[in-house]
């Protein structure tokens, strides 16, 4: 938001041709706007002020803005994250490739990703630096209910089930077991699994 220009021992300098100082610096200027600057010789004892030189256009440079903190969750499921969007944010899940949106689809399920954000760039303002990173792991994916076991075998003790790939066994629906067989119970009883 300044401008210095080049200084020249007995010369003014002017931001509009009308308005003249004797110092080439020019301050509380805005951010990414330009601006025509002159200078001309300054008036003394014994000669008047010269004519304005042609203008020297300078566009100011954008302004910086402050590193934001980590992205905070939203809400995620096995193969999504969405952070909690911020108006004027830019989100990354990589630190490189960034996105207006907060959400991230197409994610792998338990799988833990590092997600950024920071200020995205404006036409007065540079992008902020990336923010620290926030570590998200994605839900285990969810599966569909298998159908009811069928039985394989029996004994006036024990139930064998026919064996699943992947499935677990229970009689109650709350304590799991790998093994499709059950010992121990009570004869002429009957169970559910």
């Amino acid at each position: 938001t300044s401008v210095t220009l080049v200084y020249t021992a007995g010369y003014q300098y002017s931001k509009d041709g009308k308005t003249w100082q004797n110092s080439a610096y020019f301050d509380g200027l805005s951010p990414a706007t330009t601006y025509t600057f002159y200078r001309r010789v300054a008036e003394t004892d014994s000669t008047s002020a010269s004519a304005a030189s042609t203008g020297l256009k300078v566009t100011t440079d954008k302004r910086s803005v402050a590193t934001p903190s980590a992205p905070a969750l939203s809400s995620k499921t096995d193969t999504t994250v969405t952070l909690k969007a911020v108006s004027g944010y830019q989100y990354s899940k990589n630190g490189t490739s960034w996105q207006s949106s907060p959400t991230f689809t197409g994610l792998s399920p338990a799988t833990t990703y590092q997600f950024y954000q920071r200020v995205a760039e404006t036409d007065t303002a540079y992008a902020s630096a990336t923010s620290t990173a926030l570590k998200v792991t994605t839900d285990k994916k969810t599966v569909n209910a298998p159908s009811a076991p069928t039985l394989s075998s029996k004994t006036d003790v024990s139930v064998t089930l026919k064996t699943v790939s992947g499935c677990q066994y229970s009689m109650d629906g709350k304590s799991w077991q790998n093994s499709p067989t059950f010992s121990g119970l009570s004869p002429a009883t009957t169970y559910k699994f």
